[in-house]
């Protein structure tokens, strides 16, 4: 939200700079030339307009905002168009790093469940819905075949409840046989819904859209794109994992299920079996057939091992092929009856080329626990030694780093415990922050780092006596606004030019307007010949750092908290603290100062009548301070340009949506820094422009996710977490023991996670008390 580009766009600057310069006269006609402590006082008086007048143009741009644009049929359906490749092309990919489909999927097959967890069979259309998950076609018949399109997918631990959501997902988005008009599904983690704050399933699914597919948010899309196609009933929710959420918190997301479904509106959900039955004991979802898996046969199981071997059946596998089919081998067979223990089996012993006679080991593995228990411990040894480290983009399942086993085990046992303590299933790394930082220490860290920045600034460009008010006042401005960067979500630069010239001179032409006439009207104060001035130009600086960090030109009010009375005191509170800064340090400067500037001094000695004294001011103002408000409002312009949430291209990961933001953050501290240091006409060189930039473009802006976790990394964290947690999460993907979920990282099982999260061994460690 930044300056109305509309038909008030320049009567608002053109008055903005008329109620300036009316301050400026009248207030320098009425107090001139008696003293610092009059000064002083003329000083907080002009503050009140200048911070006033800008903190009612964002409320009024705001308000204008949210209640009069909206998102048009067009853009809705481009919307949709791009949601639906992104989902697709997201989960192509994850199948084929999970290889959910080779040699090909596992023979898994799903009958309709008992009457007990169901609706009427009237409701729900079919008695005898029954499929393969290597059928998947065949599945996705029967599940279009129903009455309402409703789906719960029931079964154990490791059945493979979230491989067939997966599988559903990709076969419903195959370009070949989609209908546009379909809903678009859109899978999704129920871990975090509160019912409370989200009543109903739309409002929730609107804000996770938004969340897990930044692209939505775009502007290209109008300001509700999220929240129109699930109110609209574009989207097929498929949300995964009832049963990770507390008892209460089940039966309530039931309740709002069934609140919230209309007669169209379709879902799929998936749950542990004895944690379904439970939940609906009392309401079961109306309209839903439930499904859950038979358990694999043992000539089923090894008809997909054999199938993995590729022609390698001879020697120890022949002999345990041979017991699993007989029924000789009760252990093994029990384990290979579900997915997860199957795909153990073939990621330890087939791709990792272990010995597959232990696994007929009756003495050493007496019961399917124990067996189980010795695949997950040999997996994470099997995945890396059967994949060596590669920086060949065209290898995308090998890790890029070389990890020792031990080093590895203990970072993944890190974050399962991480995961667990916090009680979800999902790391998202912008919400690392909020998680190992509170508000008050991030507010300290990016004080002290912007406070030394900018005393350094004002201790170069206004002699010691400016530097530590100076750097006490921004590191109190930083303060204020880093705690509501825990709330901000990643964003990227978008630097093309292809059809954005437009929109690229429209930023650029409002930041320029706002940049000359701040430049001009601060150019001037200097030059009036009283200590007034010295106190004001620091002033304006200050609140032009107010509104580079406040009013990003097309940007949106950082740390906004949804309310708009809270909303308006944040705005209210940065907007007085925004020129403190520059007004401490110019006040500090002239009482200091021995004495004024030749240039000055001269310019105070000049005859009545204050007119002519004013109108030189002005003539100095607009040759020495327009160059620099324009430098500054075409940074300015250029950034919010560039400012999106998302590629439109291809779908955001956790380490894309990481390297953007970081990019991001990079382009501000360097463009808004120097623009600033220019804009503040210092002098100095590099030893003003770094500590100058790195001040203000911390500030600046609206998207702030990578320097919080970065913050977090460098705290306390670091005990709880692995070392190198960004490279241990990416190679883990491409190993194949953690999924993508859009920009959330899981572990491929939650069964994994819990056995990291007990130590990675049987009986486990006893936790490390992280929260």
């Amino acid at each position: 939200m930044g300056l109305p580009s509309s038909r008030w766009a320049t009567p608002l600057l053109w008055g903005g700079a008329l109620l300036l310069g009316a301050c400026l006269g009248a207030l320098t006609l009425a107090l001139r030339d008696r003293g610092l402590e009059t000064a002083a006082v003329v000083a907080q008086l002009v503050s009140l307009p200048l911070t006033v007048v800008p903190l009612a143009v964002t409320l009024v741009a705001w308000w204008r905002r949210t209640r009069h644009e909206v998102t048009t049929p067009a853009q809705l359906a481009e919307a949709k168009e791009i949601l639906a490749r992104l989902v697709r092309e997201q989960w192509e990919a994850e199948a084929r790093t999970r290889s959910l489909g080779r040699p090909e999927p596992m023979p898994v097959v799903w009958r309709l469940a008992g009457p007990e967890v169901m609706d009427l069979p009237r409701w729900i259309g079919t008695a005898t819905l029954r499929g393969r998950g290597d059928r998947i076609e065949a599945l996705v018949r029967e599940f279009a075949a129903l009455r309402r399109r409703r789906l719960v997918i029931t079964g154990p631990p490791g059945s493979g409840k979230t491989t067939l959501a997966v599988q559903l997902v990709v076969e419903l988005l195959r370009p070949a046989g989609r209908d546009p008009d379909e809903p678009v599904p859109v899978l999704l983690t129920l871990t975090g819904w509160d019912t409370v704050e989200h009543p109903r399933l739309h409002d929730w699914l609107a804000a996770r859209l938004a969340e897990t597919y930044p692209a939505l948010r775009s502007p290209a899309f109008g300001p509700g794109a999220a929240r129109a196609l699930a109110a609209r009933g574009e989207i097929l929710p498929v949300l995964d994992g009832l049963d990770e959420l507390p008892p209460q918190a089940r039966e309530r997301v039931v309740t709002a299920l069934n609140r919230s479904l209309g007669e169209a509106d379709r879902l799929v959900l998936t749950c542990r079996t004895a944690e379904y039955h439970e939940t609906v004991r009392g309401e079961v979802i109306a309209g839903a057939a439930v499904i859950e898996p038979e358990p694999l046969t043992a000539p089923a199981a090894a008809g997909y091992l054999e199938g993995c071997l590729g022609g390698r059946t001879g020697g120890p596998w022949e002999r345990v092929l041979a017991e699993l089919r007989a029924g000789r081998a009760p252990v093994l067979a029990a384990v290979t009856a579900g997915p997860l223990g199957l795909w153990l089996v073939r990621a330890v012993h087939i791709d990792g080329r272990r010995d597959p006679a232990v696994l007929l080991d009756g003495t050493r593995f007496a019961s399917p626990a124990e067996l189980r228990a010795h695949l997950l411990g040999e997996l994470v040894p099997a995945l890396v030694e059967i994949r060596p480290p590669s920086t060949d983009p065209a290898v995308p399942f090998r890790p890029r780093r070389a990890h020792d086993t031990a080093t590895l085990d203990d970072g993944l046992t890190r974050l399962a415990r991480h995961l667990s303590a916090a009680g979800t299933r999902d790391f998202a790394w912008w919400h690392l922050a909020r998680r190992v930082l509170s508000p008050r220490l991030l507010g300290a860290m990016l004080g002290f780092v912007t406070g030394a920045a900018f005393g350094l600034t004002a201790g170069l460009t206004a002699g010691p006596a400016g530097a530590v008010p100076g750097g006490v006042a921004a590191g109190l401005l930083a303060g204020i606004v880093a705690p509501g960067w825990l709330r901000q979500r990643p964003g990227y630069a978008d630097l093309r030019l292809r059809g954005r010239l437009g929109p690229l001179a429209a930023r650029v032409g409002e930041g320029v307007a706002a940049g000359a006439v701040c430049g001009a009207v601060g150019g001037a104060i200097p030059w009036l010949g009283t200590d007034f001035g010295g106190i004001m130009a620091g002033a304006l600086k200050g609140l032009r750092m107010d509104l580079v960090v406040r009013l990003p030109i097309g940007g949106e009010p950082p740390g906004m908290a949804g309310s708009p009375v809270r909303d308006a005191a944040y705005l209210t509170l940065l907007a007085l603290a925004g020129g403190l800064p520059g007004a401490m340090t110019g006040a500090l400067a002239t009482a200091l100062r021995p004495a004024r500037t030749r240039t000055a001094a001269r310019l105070g000695r000049l005859p009545e009548p204050l007119v002519y004294r004013v109108t030189l001011a002005l003539a100095f103002g607009v040759a020495f301070g327009i160059p620099g408000g324009i430098a500054a409002g075409v940074a300015l312009g250029v950034l919010n340009w560039a400012d999106r949430p998302a590629p439109l291209t291809e779908a955001g990961t956790p380490a894309s949506t990481l390297r953007a933001d970081g990019r991001l953050a990079l382009l501000r501290v360097v463009s808004v820094g120097v623009a600033a240091a220019v804009a503040a006409r210092v002098s100095g060189g590099l030893t003003v422009v770094v500590p100058l930039g790195l001040a203000v473009g911390l500030l600046a802006g609206d998207r702030h996710a990578a320097v919080c976790y970065a913050a977090s990394l460098a705290t306390r964290s670091r005990r709880r977490l692995p070392s190198r947690l960004t490279a241990v999460l990416d190679d883990a993907h491409r190993l194949g023991l953690l999924r993508v979920v859009g920009p959330v990282y899981q572990f491929r099982h939650a069964e994994l996670q819990d056995h990291f999260a007990a130590g990675g061994r049987p009986g486990g460690l006893p936790p490390t008390g992280v929260s």
